[in-house]
């Protein structure tokens, strides 16, 4: 199946945010937050990881008894003690990512802090401020309004609904 390919609309900056554990002022994977993965993922874990890493994923990457459809078909669980991930480690970095790169990662880690929403038909990936390293890629970026069309095979997750900004709802009148 050949893949497809989805213009954004993006600040140029978008591109510079690589996350950084090591960098990082607020860990989002230390903030007790759920993380849910989702099946492909899911699979994809438990057919890759091998010897420890796969039973960190077996006692840690648990079904979701409440998900909805399979993008939360799975939970990581966090430290009881710590409050952390428990792929995080000592050094800040995902230990899962660092042995298996990206690709393994579930939407929710792969896509923070990048957001896409639909605004007047036209897609549109931008960077969420919750993230430090995000918001200072953003905030301190020298031409921060500078915009670019690109192509991108990522995985599209949509933030909210489509925004059309010409309903009434936008209008002053």
């Amino acid at each position: 199946m050949n893949p497809t390919y989805h213009p954004f609309l993006q600040p140029k900056y978008v591109n510079e945010f690589s996350c950084d554990g090591t960098r990082c002022d607020d860990n989002c994977c230390k903030s007790n937050w759920e993380i849910y993965v989702d099946k492909e993922h899911y699979d994809m874990m438990h057919r890759i990881c091998t010897g420890e890493m796969r039973e960190k994923i077996i006692h840690n990457v648990l079904r979701n008894p409440n998900a909805s459809s399979e993008s939360d078909y799975a939970i990581i669980t966090f430290n009881d003690c710590s409050h952390q991930c428990t792929f995080l480690s000592s050094d800040n970095k995902c230990s899962m990512q660092v042995m298996h790169g990206n690709t393994i990662l579930g939407n929710t880690c792969n896509n923070y802090p990048r957001t896409i929403n639909m605004v007047d038909g036209v897609l549109e990936k931008s960077l969420t401020m919750s993230c430090p390293l995000a918001a200072s890629i953003a905030l301190c970026n020298s031409s921060p309004m500078c915009f670019e069309v690109c192509n991108d095979l990522s995985r599209v997750i949509m933030a909210k609904e489509p925004l059309n900004t010409q309903t009434e709802v936008y209008n002053d009148s």
